[in-house]
């Protein structure tokens, strides 16, 4: 499977994965973020997910995503 700009691609029916953690002033360390990049926020405790929107530059960057999932 290939991924624009990604790097690893993970896929398992039994395993999961640890994600990146990092402190909300850790963010401007990645220098070149992209589209759908997640870290775990632990300064705010939330997941972390990297959006560009085209149509408005002004609203890229990194949105906390902590909306509950059905288990």
């Amino acid at each position: 499977m290939s991924r624009k700009g990604g790097h690893t691609a993970l896929e398992s029916n039994t395993k999961g994965f640890v994600i990146t953690t990092i402190p909300t002033s850790g963010l401007s360390d990645i220098t070149n973020p992209v589209d759908g990049m997640m870290v775990y926020d632990t300064t705010a405790k939330c997941l972390k997910i990297y959006t560009v929107d085209e149509s408005l530059p002004v609203n890229t960057g990194w949105k906390c995503f902590k909306t509950p999932a059905c288990p």
